[in-house]
């Protein structure tokens, strides 16, 4: 996006005029804008985006110079530089109106939390390395709390976004592409910053520290921005939150494989459409620019609440009964397939976590001749339902920690063997190199299963200083399994 003004232009000069004066921050920091990411513990404020109306001078910025407030505590300001058109990109030397804080990120965020770090961490101060959480508590000359304003916010739409693909269209003012912030009615992350040091214009102006901190409207969310983010009605009165995305470069000549995500049931507490996305990487992996250039594909995300595994009643309605979830979801697929005309059809991929992963294969039993393949993490499943999948592409990952997974799957793989399916199986340590993880999965690939079945091995999978507990065992064997990329480039060697 170099040379992309990506929060809309300031109505202030660039460049101004020759100045010796000194002036507080507050007459010129125009807008705060959170950059955030998804990790594959879930969603994480990486960076700051500072707006001023002035140009910068890089080489007089340092850390110090800003105190960040976000959710989390500790998390430090690691580098700051400036930059034309307001990208996070950890190079320094091109003076801008956009101040960058980039952020440390190397926290982790409990499962037990659900899909954000808050409770106890929630209003802490992110200050310079080595600050900790502590951070100056009081605004310059210390003579009391200092006081957050909203800044004023230029923020056009993401333009990676499209709102009309086929007949699939999205109304934005219905649910926004860019979220806006909590504290302003919204579902996105809050930020609050204060210039406390001294930094130079490129006018000669020396720009003061600030009586007042400024939080923010919007946030910037990388790949999550880019995913459309429409309802489906379908004929029976169910309707699905759902997101989609499209390759960046998407050409209507070309086909594409699609691939279908479903979280686990923790990720549907508030029920939007971002919160399937920000849970972790299961949804937005595959619209990552890299994975994008390696296997381009249309990613469908929908909003469930809970499983569709034991999903058998149908919602009553006045003109009838409804449609029941799964029924819902098949419906939709339909529904895109139908007005998508460019979708690979013979490509069709599904893939979940947790009671999305019990989702999946509800959905395979129901639908088999829809789905070329499935990657599977921590599912469980009824060992008799799932010996009619004994044919179907899938690959599972399960841990061995895991002792609400682990011991129903080792059944439920026994099952499938007796009902004549070829099971590939291996034994993982979860906490592999890259290289290893290509060797594994290269290995696996090479014995020829229809079912591909790894493990991750006890004691392996949860990072030091987490309890190597069940529930911890069973959350990062996806944290783990979709940071690895021999299985992602396996999923689309599949065809039906």
């Amino acid at each position: 996006m170099v040379g992309t003004c990506i929060y809309g232009p300031s109505d202030a000069s660039a460049n101004g005029t020759a100045a010796s004066n000194s002036e507080s921050a507050d007459a010129h920091m125009i807008s705060v804008v959170p950059i955030t990411e998804v990790f594959a513990d879930g969603w994480k404020v990486s960076a700051v985006a500072v707006e001023y109306d002035k140009k910068i001078n890089d080489a007089s910025l340092s850390p110090s110079d800003y105190t960040v407030k976000t959710d989390v505590a500790g998390q430090n300001i690691i580098n700051v530089y400036t930059s034309a058109d307001g990208e996070k990109t950890s190079q320094r030397g091109q003076d801008g109106q956009y101040v960058i804080l980039e952020l440390s990120t190397d926290y982790v965020i409990p499962v037990s939390t659900g899909t954000s770090p808050k409770s106890a961490n929630q209003g802490t101060v992110a200050g310079t390395p080595g600050q900790g959480s502590g951070g100056p508590s009081q605004g310059p000359g210390g003579s009391g709390a200092m006081q957050s304003t909203t800044a004023k916010e230029n923020l056009i739409l993401n333009y990676e976004v499209v709102t009309k693909v086929g007949n699939i269209t999205w109304d934005p003012s219905a649910h926004p592409g860019t979220l806006k912030a909590s504290g302003h009615s919204g579902d996105g992350k809050v930020v609050s910053v204060a210039q406390v040091g001294e930094i130079t214009a490129t006018d000669g102006m020396t720009i003061t520290a600030g009586s007042s901190a400024k939080d923010n409207e919007y946030s910037r969310n990388l790949i999550v921005d880019g995913f459309m983010k429409p309802d489906y009605n379908d004929a029976g009165g169910s309707r699905v939150k759902y997101n989609i995305h499209f390759p960046r470069d998407y050409d209507k000549s070309k086909k594409y494989p699609v691939v279908l995500f479903f979280a686990d049931e923790n990720a549907s507490v508030r029920f939007t459409h971002a919160e399937v996305l920000t849970q972790g990487l299961g949804g937005v992996i595959w619209a990552d620019r890299d994975e994008e250039a390696r296997n381009p594909c249309i990613v469908v995300v929908p909003a469930i609440r809970g499983s569709l595994e034991n999903d058998e009643s149908a919602q009553p309605a006045a003109n009838g009964p409804r449609s029941t979830s799964y029924q819902t979801i098949l419906n939709m697929m339909d529904y895109l397939l139908e007005q998508i005309p460019n979708i690979d059809k013979d490509r069709v991929y599904l893939t979940g976590q947790g009671g999305g992963a019990r989702s999946v294969i509800r959905l395979m039993l129901e639908r088999p001749d829809m789905f070329a393949a499935a990657l599977l993490f921590a599912p469980d499943y009824d060992q008799i339902k799932i010996t009619k999948l004994s044919t179907a592409n899938m690959w599972i990952v399960v841990s061995e920690g895991d002792d609400a997974v682990y011991p129903n799957m080792e059944a439920c793989i026994d099952s499938l063997k007796s009902a004549g399916a070829h099971i590939s199986k291996a034994v993982w340590n979860g906490q592999s190199k890259e290289a290893q993880f290509v060797a594994s999965v290269n290995s696996m690939i090479a014995e020829g299963g229809n079912i591909k079945y790894a493990v991750l091995k006890k004691g392996t999978v949860v990072p030091s200083g987490v309890s190597d507990d069940t529930v911890n065992n069973h959350a990062y064997t996806w944290r783990t399994g979709y940071s690895i990329k021999g299985l992602r480039n396996w999923l689309f060697t599949n065809k039906k």
